[in-house]
């Protein structure tokens, strides 16, 4: 199972820098997204599905935002200096932590038009993730998030 403490200050790391609003409220959120989406342990999903990484992204949605990326050259450079990564890669987004963080963040950056809930609004964050990462028609429920987060990162958690 992944560190928390060690998985904040790397999204801490991978995030500053870049032209995104808001990097100590993404700091919580995508920890409580891992916790939900993986257990902080699977890097490939469940059941044969084609999720892949801590954050659980499928690379259809991974190539929609290179999509995004190719015409944003900030967010090109940033990926390319950061990661390593050129392109869509199926690899990195089950392998290369720093990847999977920048297009985590990146995937509410494109989806989500409001600013990022504030750090300690764990239920508002839980609700940002339903709608915009699960979606309404995902299996994952809020309640489960919020257990995810009470069991998973709270004890570790260090804001």
């Amino acid at each position: 199972m992944l560190s928390v403490p060690y998985l904040a200050q790397l999204i801490r790391l991978v995030l500053t820098g870049i032209p995104f609003p808001d990097v100590e409220r993404a700091v919580p959120l995508l920890l409580g997204v891992a916790a939900q989406e993986s257990l902080l342990r699977y890097t490939r999903q469940l059941g044969k599905g084609p999720a892949r990484g801590y954050w659980q992204m499928e690379p259809v949605t991974e190539r929609e935002h290179w999509n995004w990326i190719k015409a944003h050259p900030l967010f090109e450079s940033a990926l390319h200096e950061r990661c390593g990564v050129e392109a869509a890669s199926y690899q990195a987004l089950e392998h290369n932590l720093p990847y999977q963080i920048l297009m985590t963040r990146l995937h509410f950056y494109i989806r989500d038009p409001l600013a990022l809930p504030e750090r300690t609004r764990i239920q508002d964050q839980a609700q940002r993730w339903k709608t915009y990462y699960n979606t309404q028609a995902g299996k994952g429920t809020i309640e489960e998030y919020l257990n995810r987060w009470q069991t998973l990162i709270m004890p570790y958690w260090q804001p």
